[in-house]
């Protein structure tokens, strides 16, 4: 389960800091961020939309992804400012995941999963397995909304 979740300038969010529990609801008039968060998830899970190349560098119970050519930055990045950077930190509980670190700037970014199951690839199938629920409530959101 998704804990809490750090944000730094990204798009509208200066710095935010959420906490959540097993139900969470998003209000707040327009372009106050609630999308950006949920952006955010999705970032948390696949940085691969806003790069070019990725390296990886497997540990015992973490991996560390080194991203290249990141895309859109000037667009995503709070207040067009493209000397800062990025930063969207997720923790979990319950589950094989306990960390999530992304960092994107104008020239590169990481994105650092650190958890209890040994394979990157058991790290990322988890981390996608608990935020597609995010991303599917989003939907039903939009459809709620539509009525």
């Amino acid at each position: 389960m998704l804990t809490k979740m750090l944000i730094e300038n990204y798009k509208s969010i200066k710095k935010a800091e959420l906490e959540f529990s097993k139900i969470n609801v998003l209000v707040g008039p327009n372009g106050s961020g609630k999308t950006s968060i949920l952006e955010c998830a999705e970032v948390l899970r696949n940085p691969h939309v806003y790069t070019g190349s990725i390296t990886n560098t497997v540990g015992i119970e973490s991996v560390l992804e080194n991203l290249f050519e990141i895309k859109f930055f000037d667009e995503i990045v709070h207040a067009h400012d493209i000397s800062k950077t990025i930063h969207i930190n997720a923790d979990f509980k319950d589950v094989g995941i306990l960390r999530v670190e992304v960092s994107l700037s104008k020239e590169k970014g990481t994105r650092k999963l650190i958890g209890n199951q040994s394979s990157n690839r058991d790290l990322k199938m988890e981390l996608s397995r608990i935020l597609h629920i995010l991303k599917t409530n989003r939907r039903v959101g939009r459809r709620l909304g539509e009525c």
